[in-house]
């Protein structure tokens, strides 16, 4: 039969029959019973108008009357918790009676509900979130959850010791820290967790602890490995919503270095994990503002020296015809300040040649993100494999000049003194107005290192320089 011939034959009152939906999806409803009953924190199903269920709650905080607030209402109360002005954590008659009713009503949804509060909006400053911390750890003390298990073994539900018991596993496994965390039940979101991200702040402040306390202690063996992995998944860092989190890792891979040296691939690779992560602190210096002075020094003091290297690396490509015996001083000479101490900071402006030599070793050797330099503006640099280094030697700016070009110092004070760490330089720049010029001729090193003695203290025996 034709579906023509099928509607021609229906009777002439006929009209379709209207289907209702039931007002709950029994699968879904059978989903959260079992997530409940294994300890899931699922979030909730987008049916929930949340904004609307906390406007009831309000209410009935305001009213007494909690009549009109159903079992339904009161398991995705803990959605509610952190938003709004002021949020209904603030909200005192709430949290009393909605403890109330989760001790004298067991329920797994609403366990786990705070729970996954707990866990995402970690706020131990807050009264209420403390009395929930207090009501969890009860609610869990004796049952054979897994969230009851990690409360005996880490302490989860007290917001003053868990997170730094965490912090100290983590750190301790004998697994990757990921896998580990995953092993123990926070795998997937709750790997961005807020209390995870406290116990990785708590994690970096430790290791800080540690050096400082004895620099002559050695750091524990992969600690900076381990903080990287734990807090990148990829290369998304996971706790970024969390203001002292990446200050913080900052200053745990660079603080144990104030009065020791790490290893160089060790140094290595916390410049390109925090390059990554905040940028160069000489080019970007408002991803550095909450990283302490102390630990930006290190860091520029380690760019430095890339800096330093770069600046020999390629002028030894442009020298190899003419000036190689003038060259090979000056390489001694400079590196003799920076294994000093003495040089502080360093930057380099190359000429066109210059910085397509440099572009081409950075990109070879995987490190393009942290070898910048500067460049002169439409080749101001005369000779195209000019070069020069800036540096900042105690009180003073220096400019080195690389082809035919002289050494400029600007003592403290002076105005016309070079900026270093510019994307872009014009010749005069680092020219004029100088307190102390001196070309590359005859005892040019001494001069040099007795003019920079004589402003700022710092000395080396010529044997060191020369």
């Amino acid at each position: 039969m034709s579906f023509r011939s099928l509607v021609e034959g229906l009777p002439a009152d006929w009209t379709p029959r209207r289907f209702e939906f039931p007002a709950g999806c029994a699968a879904e409803d059978a989903r959260i019973a079992v997530e409940n009953r294994l300890g899931i924190l699922s979030a909730p199903p987008l049916s929930i108008d949340m904004p609307e269920l906390r406007r009831m709650l309000i209410g009935a905080a305001d009213s007494g009357d909690w009549g009109s607030i159903g079992e339904r209402n009161w398991r995705y109360a803990s959605e509610c918790l952190s938003f709004g002005e002021p949020p209904l954590i603030a909200n005192q008659r709430f949290i009393d009676a909605y403890l109330a009713h989760a001790a004298n009503t067991p329920s797994a949804a609403i366990v786990n509900g705070l729970i996954r509060y707990y866990l995402w909006h970690f706020e131990p400053a807050r009264p209420g979130f403390r009395r929930i911390a207090a009501f969890l750890a009860e609610a869990t003390a004796r049952d054979r959850s897994r969230w009851g298990e990690l409360h005996r073994r880490f302490l989860l539900f007290d917001p003053d010791r868990g997170a730094a018991r965490l912090a100290a596993a983590v750190m301790s496994a004998d697994k990757p820290p990921r896998e580990f965390l995953a092993q123990i039940g926070f795998s997937g979101q709750l790997a961005a967790s807020e209390l995870l991200g406290t116990a990785f702040i708590r994690a970096c402040d430790g290791m800080v602890m540690h050096a400082l306390a004895d620099s002559a202690a050695p750091m524990p063996a992969g600690y900076a490995q381990r903080l990287v992995a734990w807090a990148h998944k990829g290369k998304e860092f996971l706790y970024g919503g969390l203001p002292r989190s990446r200050p913080a890792l900052a200053e745990a891979l660079l603080l144990p270095w104030l009065t020791r040296a790490p290893t160089t691939e060790l140094r290595d690779f916390i410049k390109r994990a925090l390059v990554g992560l905040l940028k160069e602190p000489r080019t970007n210096p408002v991803a550095w503002t909450d990283v302490s002075d102390a630990a930006q020094g290190v860091m520029c003091l380690w760019l430095a020296k890339l800096s330093l290297e770069q600046f020999l690396e390629v002028v030894d490509e442009t020298v190899r015809i003419h000036h190689t015996r003038m060259w090979s001083s000056r390489r001694r000479f400079w590196t003799a300040y920076y294994e000093k101490g003495f040089m502080q900071e360093a930057w380099v402006v190359f000429g066109r040649r210059g910085a397509a030599i440099a572009r081409s070793a950075a990109g070879g050797r995987e490190r393009s993100e942290i070898a910048s330099f500067g460049t002169f503006i439409g080749d101001a640099a005369s000779d195209q494999r000019q070069a020069v280094l800036i540096m900042k030697i105690g009180t003073l700016v220096v400019a080195d000049w690389s082809h035919n070009g002289c050494c400029h110092v600007w003592l403290a004070g002076n105005g016309r003194a070079p900026r270093l760490f510019q994307r872009e330089y014009f010749r005069s720049d680092l020219i004029v107005d100088s307190d102390f010029e001196k070309p590359h001729v005859k005892n040019w090193q001494s001069d040099i290192h007795d003019f920079i003695r004589l402003h700022t203290g710092l000395w080396m025996p010529g044997d060191d320089y020369l």
